[in-house]
């Protein structure tokens, strides 16, 4: 269900610059921080699991609805099918990489479940796409009157996802990829540290975007779960509590799906003011999945991330909606 596209070229700065702004940025944030450009190693392999091995060819941002479609109830017919998509944007002619976070609903009881996309598209027979999805979806389900937090895999041939979705797009080539390595964070959480510093780099004319993969080792981590079918409706932010569930994640590693730009969502549209524009997205596949907020420790000095990350040249507003101007975005859940 595709109404609007609204294109956006994006900056891709020189990599030996980038590199520097990005080591005394997150040096601030980081005890131990190594930023370089390396070829990119095969990320179809443990801890990664990409559904190709790399990050890189024809690099693109989508960014599709937006939360305004939760509140006050969640429209759930907004339904965005990635085969669709990838005719629209007229990438049907390639591989294709699709990874990223949003929601869908599992079609059986029509249940709203967080979306962590890790699929790739690859052209075939008459004019049909191969699909490998290595996606899961994560929920809450309830045993005995316990609830307890559920990573399953999604085998749909035709991945979608309903409301909002934050993804990066690419041939999936191993090419030139951003690796950051740090440890140890004694300020600003990684993805945050990250998007702060590539806004300080960019200047207003010249809006960022990245997308890829991290690791978190031995950290402690928030995570979250839309809630489904809340009884009264969500007009505030103190209401927000009604329809958002919060995990701590104490001991397993996560594996992270991030998107992310440098500007502030306002200067993204300067003509539309009321757009909503999410600055990152980070979606976890773990034991405990789902939206990945932050590390709760920021002196845990055993914390280390490791990501691999690939600039965008577009940025695709598919069906951009109006700002709840009550949350702008979840960063501001962040303390919960």
């Amino acid at each position: 269900m595709v109404e609007l596209i609204i294109p956006i070229d994006l900056y891709v700065p020189e990599q030996t610059e980038l590199a520097t702004v990005l080591q005394n940025e997150l040096s601030t944030d980081f005890e131990e921080v190594t930023v370089e450009w390396v070829d990119c190693p095969d990320l179809t392999q443990e801890p990664f699991n990409l559904a190709t091995p790399g990050l890189c060819g024809d690099t693109a941002l989508l960014d599709l609805g937006g939360i305004s479609n939760l509140f006050p109830f969640p429209l759930k017919d907004k339904i965005y099918f990635q085969n669709i998509l990838q005719k629209v944007l007229d990438r049907t002619q390639s591989d294709n990489l699709i990874i990223g976070g949003g929601l869908c609903t599992k079609q059986s009881n029509e249940l709203l479940v967080e979306l962590i996309m890790n699929a790739s598209f690859s052209p075939a027979a008459n004019g049909t796409m191969t699909v490998k999805n290595k996606s899961s979806f994560a929920s809450i389900e309830i045993t005995q009157k316990k609830k307890y937090f559920v990573l399953k895999s999604l085998t749909d041939t035709n991945p979608y996802c309903n409301i909002y979705g934050n993804f990066f797009v690419s041939k999936g080539l191993r090419e030139q990829v951003l690796k950051v390595h740090a440890k140890h964070r004694t300020g600003r959480d990684f993805i945050v540290a990250l998007q702060h510093a590539i806004k300080r780099f960019s200047k207003s004319s010249q809006l960022m975007g990245f997308g890829g993969t991290f690791i978190i080792k031995n950290g402690k981590t928030i995570h979250h779960i839309i809630k489904n079918n809340w009884k009264i409706p969500i007009r505030k932010k103190k209401q927000i509590r009604y329809c958002i569930k919060y995990w701590k994640n104490q001991t397993s590693s996560v594996v992270a799906f991030a998107t992310f730009i440098s500007a502030d969502r306002h200067k993204v549209m300067p003509l539309k003011k009321d757009i909503y524009f999410n600055q990152w997205h980070v979606h976890a596949k773990s034991n405990d999945g789902g939206g990945y907020y932050h590390e709760t420790e920021s002196n845990n000095t055993n914390t280390e991330y490791l990501g691999y990350f690939s600039p965008a040249t577009k940025l695709y507003r598919i069906n951009p909606v109006p700002v709840f101007h009550e949350m702008i975005n979840f960063t501001c859940l962040r303390n919960h």
